[in-house]
């Protein structure tokens, strides 16, 4: 295949698994949402190209989903530029996961050792509702210009309405955040 497959203003919904492993980007224009609904809903993005939003559209990772980069390495980088609403689960096995676009959550993030999660641009609102958690042994990355070492000072480029749930963090002055 050649070139880039293309959707147009319209909504796409899963309901079961999506292993989503393009040669090249999906081209969003238009208007549309993608949603990975709940019971179990697998969106896999099996490698570091993902969505091209030239449209206005949304993800939205319902509860119960779950929304997972599966390359690994440290030197993949994918790039989510379609803004993510995660009340379910989103999971990083390895690399980059970049989030490019803002968006919200009140679900769970889990990051396995080496992979990064990145809050790259936008505005992202962190517990609209109740407390979103990150499960990691990986790392998490504020946006350029602000270093992780100052994280209270990063952390206020973030909407956060409730608690965020730390789990399994690191002790160390690179991860250790303090109350927030």
């Amino acid at each position: 295949t050649t070139g880039n497959p293309t959707l147009t203003g319209r909504n796409l919904t899963n309901e079961g698994t999506v292993n989503s492993a393009p040669p090249n980007y999906l081209y969003l224009s238009g208007t549309g949402t993608l949603t990975n609904q709940g019971g179990s809903a697998l969106w896999d993005l099996q490698n570091n190209t993902a969505f091209y939003n030239a449209g206005t559209w949304t993800f939205d990772n319902k509860a119960d989903a779950t929304l997972r980069k599966s390359t690994t390495g440290s030197a993949t980088v994918l790039n989510f530029d379609v803004p993510l609403t995660n009340a379910g689960t989103v999971s990083v096995l390895g690399g980059t996961f970049s989030i490019n676009n803002g968006g919200s959550a009140t679900g769970l993030f889990d990051l396995a050792a080496g992979s990064t999660l990145k809050f790259n641009s936008g505005t992202f609102t962190l517990g609209a509702g109740s407390s979103p958690s990150f499960f990691f042994s990986g790392n998490v990355m504020a946006p350029a210009g602000h270093p992780r070492t100052h994280a209270p000072q990063w952390m206020q480029l973030f909407s956060v309405t409730a608690t965020l749930n730390f789990i399994k963090l690191a002790r160390n002055r690179e991860t250790e955040f303090g109350s927030r």
